[in-house]
């Protein structure tokens, strides 16, 4: 490392690293700027100065030796010691909670809290299950949004098909203990239903959605088109017909060019429709 510049050496002049200065001979034009590039021929380091110098300066190039620092050790287990902590606290929130508690207590919805947090920040499945076993030893009930949370870590954690399976067992478990979906965890079941091959029961869950007061956006008229759309019958394509013109007349007409294009082609087969004509 270089590490002070003083005077001027001529040009084209190769330093090795230590400690030198020499004069600079008269021929060299008197001039403001140089500059030093560092190469390793030769066995080491070389320095060479570009530029002129002035006339009798003198430059001392002064190198100085950095010990590597160590890296720091790889932590073992690093993921494993995650978990651990993570089970920790949240049995600290759990243990908080008391038997005879308010189905609404803050100590619950902490513990709630922050299973859902877990759940979002990319633990395993079996983790996931363990979190929400803890929760239900302490008789504390899972809440739609971390049923969700739950849904999207399967969906991260198999493929398509499997985590279809996975994801209508915790929709059964949801509607075992009475809890209703919101928008997003049904745009969930309607995909998984889809890749099931069910879109009828897809369209259930919508429109019991629909019921309870929710009203459908894009995502979930595109799930459920997407669900009748994977048959490729006449039935199934008059169904997506049926659902884009519904889309249409709900106001998610602007967001229609962000489903695919295969299945806008089967939407827009029915060019009659005037408003559906008026996109083409």
């Amino acid at each position: 490392m270089v590490d002070k510049l003083t005077g001027a050496m001529p040009l084209g002049t190769a330093v090795s690293p230590g400690s030198t200065s020499v004069r600079a001979p008269s021929r060299i034009q008197p001039a403001r700027r140089f500059s030093v590039q560092s190469s390793s021929l030769g066995g080491g380091p070389q320095f060479k100065l570009n530029g002129h110098l002035a006339q009798g300066a003198t430059i001392g190039i002064h190198t100085t030796t950095l010990n590597p620092q160590p890296a720091p050790p790889e932590r073992v287990d690093a993921v494993a010691e995650r978990s651990i902590s993570a089970q920790q606290k949240l049995q600290t929130l759990i243990d908080r909670v008391k038997p005879d508690d308010s189905l609404q207590s803050q100590e619950r919805e902490e513990a709630l809290k922050f299973t859902t947090y877990l759940l979002s920040k990319g633990c395993k499945w079996n983790e996931a299950l363990s979190f929400i076993e803890m929760l239900r030893k302490k008789e504390i009930s899972l809440n739609v949004i971390t049923y969700g949370a739950l849904m999207g870590r399967a969906n991260c954690e198999f493929d398509r098909k499997q985590a279809s399976i996975k994801v209508l067992e915790i929709y059964d478990d949801m509607l075992k203990h009475e809890v209703h979906p919101n928008l997003r965890v049904c745009t969930t079941i309607i995909t998984a239903l889809g890749r099931q091959g069910r879109p009828d029961d897809a369209e259930k869950v919508f429109r019991a959605m629909e019921k309870r007061g929710d009203r459908a956006d894009y995502k979930a008229f595109g799930a459920l088109m997407s669900a009748y759309a994977a048959k490729g019958d006449n039935q199934a394509i008059k169904a997506v017909q049926r659902l884009y013109k519904e889309l249409i007349q709900c106001g998610h007409g602007g967001h229609a060019y962000l489903l695919d294009n295969w299945l806008l082609t089967l939407a827009k087969a029915d060019r009659e429709w005037p408003p559906v004509r008026g996109m083409l």
